[in-house]
Order: C-alpha cells, then structure tokens, then sequence
C-alpha cells in the first residue's frame, strides 16, 4: 500500500510539472537528460522510468536495458501521456512481494501457535478447575440407601468449590434426617398397625375358646368392631399423610365459613367436654370466609381442638380464638395442661409421638393428629407452630390470604 501510495503521488507531481508544453522535453535526448536529473529523486523512492515515442519505442530510461520493463506483474505502473512522448513511471514490487509471502507466513504460524498454546492453557485450566468436581464425584458415590452420613471433603480452597461442599453436605444432611425420619415413621407406623391386628386376633381366639351365648359374642363383636374401626382410622390417615407428604392430593379452593367449621367441631365434641368438665371459650368473628380446601380446612381445625379436648387437664381450660391481621387469618388454641419440663414442643409433629409413651393412652387416637396438621399446612403454605404459655400450650396457624405474603 505505502509503495502504491508513492507511486501515485509522484506521478501526480510529473503530471503537475508537464503540464505545461513549453516545459517538455522535445527530443529523445532531451528526456534522456530529464531522466538523468531525476535519477536521485527516483532511486530514493526505489522508482524507474522510462519513455516512449508514439510508436511504441523506448528512446529513454532511468536504468540499465537489462531491465525488461513494465512487463510481467511485478512493476505498478502509472502513464503520464504528454504530446509527442509518453512517460512510464513504475515501481518494482518483487521484493515487497516476497516480504508480503513471509509476512503472511510468519503471520500464520504465530496464529497455529497462540491457537495451540490457548488449547493448551484451556486443557490445563478446565482440568484444574474440574479435578475438585471429580474427587468430589468419587466420594459421592461412596453414600449409599444404608449409610446417608457420608460426608464431603473439600477438595479445593477456591471459594466456589467450598460454597458447592458446603451446599452439598448440608443437602446430604437433610437427606439423612428424611431418611431416620422415614425409618422411624414406618417403625412406629408398623408397630400401630400390628395392635389392632393382633387385637382382633385375640378376641376372635378368646370367643373360639369355648362356647359361647349370644349376649358374649354380642361383646366380642362390639370389641371387635372398635379394634377395626380404629384400624380403619389408622390406615385412612397414613394414606392421607402420605397422599400430603407426595403432594398427590390437590384439592379446589373454594370459600368456606372457618367461625362455622369451627363451632360445628365443637358442637360434635360437647360429651368429650363434659365428660372432662372442660371450660370452653369462642372468640370469633360474626363472619369468617376463607378460600381454603374446605375438607383441609376441617381437618386442620378438628386435630388441633381435639388434641387441646383431649391433653386439658380434668375441669381445665380451652380456648380458641380466630381473627384476622394483614390479609393473614390467625387460628389459635391454648388448653390448660401438665407438661414435663424442659419439653420440645416441635417433638409433638413427629407421627405416633406421645406425651405418655404409652401407645394405649386413655385419651384415645393414633398419635397422627399433629403430624398431619404439619403436612396440612407444607401442602398448602400456611404456617404452624407450638408454644408452651400460662401454665398450658398454645398451637397456633397462620393462613394468608391466596397471594399475600405471610404475617411474620
């Protein structure tokens, strides 16, 4: 480019400079001595030139006839016609030929190395970044169903691959208390199924034993009857729980009367209140709508009066108060109650748990009341919580309004 620009802008001068006619040389001798003096200015450029009459013949040149030019590819050519003559001014490009042909392969392999050499680092890079994620892939797979303790060290300081152990070990952690959970779920679960069972079994043997009038068969079957139910019971809230914790069971919101629901519970459990002479107060609202699954609803409700009817102390106190904050519905109720010290309130959600470890308690029930509350409330994002308060225990739900954040 710089030897075309060079070329054209001396060829602009002579075009200037010969412009006019008087200032052209006449005769052949005449360009010779032009040339001549041009000579210095045209071998500092590294440029030639010659002239040709009208038929075509050199009568002068600025280099030995050595030369053949300007034929062939290697001159740039630029032609200042004048009168009688015309004046070839031409640069050789041979070498800046070759020096281009160099240039464009020292230019290629420079190119194939900085593309080997980045591979390379790439290569280097990626495994250096990715030999942590597979040590961590080989302790991995040393967890197993029976032995989810397994934890993961940390292959590497970089920040990213301490949050991932981190991230993981605390997922792994969790996992292993499902597992326990779960372990001790189907423990419990089997050990409340096997009661009934063996019930019913022992009564029918007792009413084989010997013979037998109607009036005892009539009392073996009533036994039987209650054994059974119970086990219906039991079995219809393990499936429940289980249809919650799988999230299978998605059922329509529609609007429900919560202040009704709940006076219809208590309503159905007056004889288990008088029979423990229970004092029982309603705080609720005139109207009380609420767009919920109005069988969760009515379950979530029951458990939790229930197990305050039940865990009150004879001639004791309930108390169940509804209201509404912040597009939030508070539901609580607090009984009167005898509770060991020291106690863990979040213990009582655990399915089977009881205050008395006896699985035949006076009070009745499957020890799943509380633990379905808890999957009520995951299944449909309200929030539950107990507390122990003024000699007695408080369990309280939180259930926002479709949209709305929940209250804090």
């Amino acid at each position: 480019t710089q030897l075309a620009q060079s070329l054209e802008s001396h060829a602009a001068l002579y075009r200037r400079d010969l412009r006019d006619e008087k200032r052209q040389p006449r005769t052949s001798h005449d360009w010779q001595a032009f040339l001549e003096g041009e000579n210095r200015t045209l071998r500092d450029f590294s440029l030639s030139m010659l002239v040709l009459n009208k038929k075509q013949d050199v009568v002068a040149r600025s280099h030995s006839n050595g030369v053949e030019w300007p034929l062939g590819g290697d001159w740039l050519v630029e032609t200042i016609p004048t009168r009688d003559y015309t004046l070839i001014l031409a640069a050789r490009w041979h070498s800046t030929r070759r020096e281009i042909r160099q240039l464009t392969i020292n230019l290629a392999l420079v190119t194939l190395g900085v593309i080997a050499a980045t591979a390379l680092g790439s290569w280097l890079l990626v495994g250096r970044v990715l030999s942590p994620i597979d040590r961590l892939s080989r302790q991995a797979h040393h967890a197993s169903a029976e032995d989810w303790r397994v934890r993961l060290q940390i292959p590497s300081r970089d920040v990213e691959v301490v949050g991932l152990v981190d991230t993981l070990n605390g997922l792994l952690d969790r996992l292993a208390r499902t597992v326990e959970s779960r372990g001790r779920f189907y423990a419990a679960a089997s050990h409340e199924l096997r009661t009934p069972i063996q019930g019913l079994s022992a009564l029918l043997e007792v009413g084989l034993s010997r013979p037998r009038d109607a009036s005892q068969w009539q009392e073996i079957a009533t036994q039987a009857l209650d054994e059974s139910r119970r086990l219906s019971a039991l079995t219809q809230d393990l499936l429940f729980l289980n249809q919650l914790d799988n999230q299978t069971v998605a059922p329509s919101a529609s609007e429900v009367d919560a202040a009704d629901i709940i006076e219809r519970i208590v309503a159905q459990m007056q004889t288990q209140i008088e029979t423990k002479e229970l004092k029982v107060s309603l705080d609720l609202p005139n109207e009380a709508d609420l767009s919920a699954p109005q069988n969760h609803l009515e379950m979530l409700f029951r458990n939790l009066i229930e197990n305050a009817v039940k865990y009150a102390r004879q001639g004791g106190d309930v108390r169940v108060v509804l209201n509404r904050q912040n597009q939030t519905t508070h539901f609580s109720v607090w009984n009167s109650a005898d509770l060991p010290p020291a106690f863990e309130t979040e213990k009582l959600f655990e399915p089977f748990f009881r205050l008395d470890s006896a699985r035949q308690s006076q009070t009745g029930g499957n020890g799943l009341g509380l633990s379905l509350v808890a999957a009520l409330c995951r299944a449909n994002g309200w929030t539950t919580f107990l507390r122990v308060e003024d000699h007695g225990m408080r369990a309280q739900v939180e259930l926002p309004d479709p949209g709305a954040e929940p209250a804090l």
